[in-house]
């Protein structure tokens, strides 16, 4: 079986809804995972990949194969994109601030993916140890 991991990074604000009945004056509730924190269904990812390919190939039977059909699944699985980062505005330009928990994650999903991303998931952890020994109201910043 071949795996890949890959990140998503937005262009725009976007908003997957979670197709419940709305609470308050958002139409349409974000979809959140088991901490609370914004994510991307799978579903929602294979939805798009599927359209656009549809618009470059018309041979339905092979778009089937790989995305799925009503009566057989496809050959392709997408799992939830979750938060790492999030974009934030500065005098300074954008950054991009994160925490322990969503590294955690990151990291997580990096060691079962090649040698390289092992390689980056350890740094990752190193992160993890050296916020673990600032306080709060502290940053930490790496730079190449």
């Amino acid at each position: 079986m071949l795996s890949e991991q890959f990140f998503l990074i937005t262009l725009a604000n976007i908003n997957v809804g979670a197709f419940r009945e709305a609470i308050g004056a958002i139409d349409i509730p974000t979809n959140k995972d088991i901490f609370g924190l914004p994510q991307i269904r799978g579903e929602s990812i294979k939805g798009y990949y599927r359209s656009q390919v549809e618009l470059k190939l018309s041979e339905e039977s092979v778009i089937d194969v790989i995305f799925g059909s009503q009566e057989k699944a496809g050959s392709i699985i997408f799992n939830d994109a979750s938060l790492i980062f999030i974009p934030t505005p500065t005098r300074y330009g954008v950054i991009y601030i994160t925490a322990p928990i969503l590294l955690n994650r990151l990291a997580n999903i990096l060691y079962q993916g090649n040698k390289r991303m092992r390689d980056l998931a350890n740094f990752i952890e190193k992160i993890i140890r050296d916020s673990n020994k600032i306080g709060i109201g502290k940053a930490l910043v790496y730079m190449e």
